[in-house]
């Protein structure tokens, strides 16, 4: 029974290729290989693999994910403080699709800023990042997507 190059491949990923995939952030980076190392993922493993061995191979199709995500591929960086924890201001937006940072470049799609947001506000006005002051208006335009 010796897996395709697919699972092969899957279940070695390491969490730095895991965050080299557009959309994939530290939250979910850190699910994905805690899942990995599931049991749950290990029979899935050998079922798969069984199904390769009796040539029933699952088709696996991968579609462009950006229609799916509105917030695909876009840097966000986050400043100050919010009503809720930092983690899950984090969570609900890499769910969404984006990628966090921790610095304001010219890159940074938008910058939500808390209470007592600091030097990276200065650094976003300057380079006309749009600023969210408050994370639920932000949140608020992709409510069909989040889930509650």
């Amino acid at each position: 029974m010796k897996p395709s190059f697919f699972l092969s491949k899957l279940s070695s990923i390491s969490k730095d290729e895991l965050k080299s995939i557009n959309g994939i952030g530290d939250i979910i980076g850190d699910n994905f290989i805690e899942f990995l190392s599931s049991t749950k993922f290990a029979r899935l493993f050998q079922k798969f693999s069984i199904l390769e061995d009796n040539n029933k191979s699952p088709e696996i199709i991968f579609k462009n994910i950006s229609n799916n995500f509105p917030l695909y591929n876009k840097k966000i960086c986050i400043t100050g403080t919010f009503e809720i924890s930092r983690n899950e201001i984090i969570q609900k937006l890499e769910n969404l699709g984006a990628k966090l940072s921790n610095t304001v470049t010219k890159n940074t799609n938008f910058l939500l800023a808390g209470k007592d947001p600091g030097s990276k506000l200065e650094k976003a006005k300057k380079l006309s990042v749009p600023i969210y002051f408050s994370y639920k208006d932000f949140l608020n335009k992709y409510s069909n997507y989040i889930k509650q």
